[in-house]
């Protein structure tokens, strides 16, 4: 069995009082005063959602994927506001402050190294607190990659290539089991699991951030072994009841000359991810081959004298 295994973000411009006009010709969004006196004018680009933003894909068909930043208590909010990062570590919106406050100010605890961190919460219409506090390092570590953390839940999937279902059967199965030329094969997806086929979901968290992966089977692309391709779904399966010929539906096929016939069953996975303020699609192909045996009918016609 084989297995072989973008960053659209939706960010919050922030421009003083000067760019507001042009700012505000170009989105929507809000405005306030920060403790410097500086007018904070907050832009959501249009196309956005606004907060952390998500780019193309999703998190499982319908409804908003989630954002990945959570509070202590498992509240989701924005990964980022105003330009501010969210630091589950903090429990706050933060930044190295801009204005580094004098050595004796008391924030700095007695620290000469260092820098002091300014944390903020709130809403849309402002904020409700700020505080600030010291920190040993001198700049805030950067949140964990989401790429790289949808990655990590496309491997917890453990994701399988299919079971195929064929009429004939596969030789590997019943090596006696023949197809005939000029007859109709079938192929389907035989017991579709979450991790043949899907849907399926997993969330991997870092550092207090989450970002959550679903994958589901685009199609299935079949290799027939004679030079022929066919691209299916699921497929309809087989029933014995069937003895004239009839074609599938939806996935078949027919074979022009006997033969044995190396088949190969590839699908193809479309994986859409969110989290910390961005999303993005993981594609991966997953295959399986049979041996399919077709034999070749001669039919003779005796005539029988009369007696």
């Amino acid at each position: 069995m084989l297995k072989r295994l973008v960053l659209l973000l939706a960010v919050a411009f922030v421009a003083v009082a000067a760019m507001a006009p042009q700012a505000a010709a170009e989105g929507s969004g809000g405005a306030h005063e920060d403790e410097y006196g500086a007018i904070v004018l907050t832009v959501q680009v249009p196309g956005s959602s606004g907060g952390g933003g998500r780019g193309q894909g999703s998190a499982g068909g319908g409804g908003s994927a989630p954002s990945g930043c959570y509070t202590g208590g498992g509240a989701e909010l924005p990964c980022t506001q105003w330009g501010l990062v969210w630091r589950p570590d903090l429990e706050c919106y933060a930044r190295v402050k801009p204005y580094q406050p004098p050595l004796t100010d008391p924030v700095w605890e007695g620290n000469t190294t260092g820098t002091i961190i300014e944390c903020r919460i709130g809403t849309e219409g402002g904020w409700s607190n700020t505080w600030d506090l010291w920190a040993a390092a001198a700049q805030l570590a950067a949140p964990p990659d989401p790429a790289e953390l949808a990655r990590r839940a496309v491997e917890r999937m453990q994701l399988e290539a299919i079971r195929m279902g064929t009429f004939p059967e596969q030789a590997e199965r019943a090596p006696r089991d023949l197809g005939y030329v000029g007859w109709n094969s079938w192929m389907w997806v035989s017991n579709p699991s979450p991790s043949t086929w899907g849907p399926i979901t997993k969330s991997v968290s870092e550092a207090g951030y989450t970002v959550t992966a679903t994958g589901q089977v685009d199609k299935v692309v079949w290799d027939m072994g004679d030079g022929t391709t066919i691209t299916c779904g699921q497929g309809k399966p087989w029933r014995s009841i069937w003895v004239h010929n009839e074609p599938s539906p939806d996935c078949g096929h027919m074979y022009a000359k006997d033969g044995e016939y190396t088949i190969t069953a590839t699908s193809h996975w479309v994986v859409n991810w969110s989290g910390i303020g961005q999303s993005g699609t993981i594609t991966t192909q997953l295959s399986d081959t049979a041996t399919l045996r077709i034999a070749e009918v001669q039919v003779v016609n005796v005539v029988t004298p009369e007696s």
